[in-house]
């Protein structure tokens, strides 16, 4: 081999020497291609640029790793401390709040926000050093005694990343985190009792206004002016970067996020009327004869509650003897010799029977008399004699003002009468009514009270009221309901038996449905796992809607706005509408991926499968793409000042009248707003919502509590849509007036500030907070790059 070499070293010379040349002499070809490989499979884009420098793309996510790692090493360090102490241990520090948003677009403006805090403390001269991470730790571990090996051990448990590392980031979490705290200074949610004085004014006066509203849209065809093209750049170079702003105050011209949605929905009345149509008339005739039997709200006919009777008050003074109770009318202005006395004007008519409208009769029915007119009526029962038999015969109206009192009054204040009278109505026992006179005769003393008693007696018996013997009320039989026919209710009841059965049919046919598109998502995963080589699977969401009883519906390509005019998109949760919570999932959520909603018949009585099919992210348009956004921004904002000028001009002619309602000086424009308060009363960090006001703003709530009665203001809603000219028809109490209600019946009484108070402290922390952080972002001079 080696004499071969020999032979043909000057061949292999030549050979090699091109060889080298050809080498080198591409190489820079060979690293350009090198590089535009690596730039296409790879980029790190610089996500956010300010005075101090810059982030990329790795930058962020590299912080963010971090931010976890040392949130896991103080959680770590404070179940290390408890399980020391054997107990719960309070850290004597606050531990760094976590970023906990799956957005990635959340995750990074939450990581950069952090970054410029950190940085405009550094600008101000704060430092934290390594001895205060130290002490930190220290204070989070509630003084453990953790030595350095223990520290070490505590963060090789949860991390991979060296103590050292965590502690450098830990610098930066602190540095942000005072100065978060300076930031928020005075705003927390618990407000001082100053402020709490001004926010409870807020929540609980309420005024009255009328406005006059002039539409901005309205004033965009009147705008005769053209704007230049600089004009047009300018606006672009100021938002092209920015959403677009929800106040209207700023230009936005970034796309948002804009995603297809398709869904399954089973409607809770169709499920609910196909049982009902499955239900035969004999179940539906059993059901009744069941709710007959236990006598069911739902076939008893309501009776009517006669509220004619007025009990009278406990404090008014009982007459006298002889005297006319308050609301009765004396016995000889009734008829002659008292024969005929009215019932009390505040004592109901015996109750009515509704079929043939007499008096139902409560007692026993007197036989009718055998006697002639002129007979003496039949003797009564002796009833014993009461006192010591000197009592005098009571004078007329007597007895009916007993009555009157035992059955008007929860708690007797009368006090007894003649000594023998009122004990004589307690302890005589009811006459039997088929030996009751009808009669009047002369009688001795004692028959005459046990008379009086007897009637008291009998006449409470008759009107069975608040003053009956409370024994003879128990013994009462209830009176037997009246029933609704069959067909009255037979609706109601063949949907009640229908409920349970269709609630049970949407849940299975819901499921079902999931996994069907559960299945077809799993096929769709392995097809792209397997580098789509073969055709891609389809499924045929048609068929799957039909064979489930199920309505297929989808919203097209739309944004968050968009979405929330969607009838499924607007749902309300509780929490937010279903558009910005698919928004918010949208960047975890991959395409075909299902989720259900539904199921709270509170909430959202329907059943939903959902799943995004396309996604596009947020991007910055060019020039061109947004100029018809540019122009239409450009337009609003000069038919805003036009509707302001107009507004303005009207509003001083309404304060020179001086004394009369823009309703009656404009009957055709003026609306009434009715009664409401700053905040809602319910929410707290909600503006309320004036009649006729679509979109509040805190530029109308300032605007409206200012004026005085009758006086007319200006202010611009929320949504920069429409200018108001409000006028206050009715104000609210001085300011001194409000704080001493707050202070006498709130502060002092409760010791505490109320919810709704607290709510509307919330409310301006966090308004407050976005505007330093606005301006924390103007003086770095940071500047998004996406």
């Amino acid at each position: 081999m080696l004499a071969w070499f020999r032979r043909h070293a000057l061949i292999l010379m030549v050979f090699l020497g091109s060889a080298a040349m050809v080498i080198f002499g591409l190489g820079s070809v060979f690293d350009s291609f090198a590089r535009s490989v690596g730039q296409k499979k790879y980029e790190n884009p610089v996500l956010a640029q300010w005075s101090g420098g810059d982030l990329t793309q790795d930058n962020v996510r590299n912080l963010y790793q971090r931010h976890a790692e040392s949130h896991r090493f103080l959680m770590a360090l404070v179940s290390a401390a408890e399980e020391k102490a054997g107990d719960r241990v309070k850290p004597l520090a606050p531990i760094v709040v976590p970023i906990q948003s799956e957005s990635l677009e959340q995750q990074n403006d939450q990581v950069i926000e952090r970054v410029l805090l950190a940085q405009s403390a550094r600008d101000q001269g704060m430092v934290v050093s390594d001895e205060m991470i130290n002490a930190y730790i220290t204070l989070v571990s509630s003084d453990a005694g953790f030595n350095n090996k223990d520290l070490y051990k505590i963060n090789r448990d949860v991390n991979q990343t060296s103590l050292d590392i965590v502690k450098e980031h830990l610098k930066l979490e602190l540095l942000a985190m005072q100065m978060s705290r300076l930031t928020q200074v005075g705003l927390g949610m618990m407000p001082n009792p100053t402020e709490a004085m001004s926010l409870f004014a807020r929540t609980a006066e309420k005024i009255e206004c009328e406005v006059i509203p002039f539409s901005v849209e309205s004033y965009v065809s009147k705008v005769t002016a053209k704007p230049s093209d600089s004009d047009l750049r300018k606006l672009y170079s100021e938002g092209k970067k920015e959403f677009a702003d929800p106040k209207g105050e700023k230009p936005g011209f970034k796309i948002p996020r804009r995603i297809n949605v398709q869904y399954l929905v089973a409607n809770e009345e169709t499920f609910i009327r196909n049982e009902m149509n499955a239900i035969t008339d004999a179940e539906v005739q059993a059901e009744y004869d069941r709710l007959v039997e236990k006598k069911d709200f739902m076939v008893i006919v309501p009776k009517e509650i006669d509220n004619s009777f007025v009990i009278p008050d406990v404090s008014d003074p009982a007459p006298l003897p002889g005297e006319t109770a308050p609301g009765e009318t004396a016995p000889e202005e009734n008829g002659a010799d008292g024969d005929a006395v009215a019932p009390p004007s505040d004592v109901a008519a015996p109750p009515m029977d509704d079929d043939d409208n007499k008096p139902t009769e409560t007692a026993d029915p007197q036989p009718e008399s055998t006697e002639g007119a002129g007979d003496k009526p039949a003797e009564s029962p002796e009833a014993p004699a009461s006192g010591d038999g000197d009592a005098e015969k009571p004078e007329d109206g007597q007895s009916s003002l007993v009555v009157k009192n035992t059955r008007g009054q929860f708690v007797s204040t009368q006090e007894e009468q003649a000594g023998e009278a009122s004990q004589t109505t307690e302890q005589s026992p009811a006459v039997d009514q088929e030996n009751a006179s009808t009669e009047p005769a002369a009688e001795p003393a004692e028959s005459a009270s046990a008379s009086a008693s007897a009637s008291a007696s009998a006449d409470n018996q008759e009107v069975g009221g608040i003053g009956a013997d409370l024994n003879d009320e128990l013994k009462k039989p209830e009176d037997e309901p009246e029933f609704k026919p069959l067909t009255e209710v037979a609706e109601n009841i063949r949907r009640s038996l229908a409920l349970p059965k269709a609630g049970v049919k949407m849940s299975e046919s819901i499921e079902e449905a999931e996994l069907e598109v559960q299945d077809y998502f799993a096929a769709i995963q392995d097809w792209e796992d397997e580098g789509k080589k073969t055709e891609e699977p389809q499924a045929d969401f048609e068929a799957i809607a039909k064979s489930y009883k199920l309505s297929l519906r989808q919203t097209g390509m739309v944004n968050q706005k968009e979405m929330e005019k969607d009838p499924f998109g607007g749902i309300d949760l509780g929490f937010g509408k279903v558009s910005g919570l698919l928004f918010y999932l949208a960047d975890t959520l991959k395409p075909y991926e299902p989720q259900r909603l539904g199921g709270a018949a509170a909430s959202i009585p329907n059943y939903y499968v959902v799943w995004i099919t396309e996604n596009e992210d947020p991007r910055v348009p060019d020039f061109d793409e947004c100029k018809a956004d540019i122009e239409d921004f450009w337009y609003s904002q000069q038919a805003l000042e036009m509707a302001k000028k107009d507004a303005d001009a009207l509003k001083a002619k309404v304060n020179e009248s001086r004394d009369q309602k823009m309703s009656e000086l404009y009957a055709d424009k003026a609306l009434p707003t009715g009664q409401f308060s700053w905040f809602d009363s319910q929410r707290g960090n909600v503006l309320s919502k004036p009649g006729n006001v679509d979109s509040p703003s805190d530029e109308f709530m300032e605007t409206a509590f200012a004026l005085s009665p009758l006086e007319a203001g200006v202010a611009v809603d929320a949504a920069k849509e429409t200018v108001y000219v409000v006028q206050s028809i009715s104000g609210t109490r001085r300011m001194d007036e409000v704080g001493q209600d707050y202070l006498e019946n709130q502060f002092m009484k409760y010791k505490m500030v109320p919810y709704d108070v607290q709510r509307a402290s919330m409310y301006y922390s966090g308004t407050e907070q976005q505007k330093a952080s606005e301006t924390l972002r103007e003086k770095l001079g940071f500047e998004a790059k996406n």
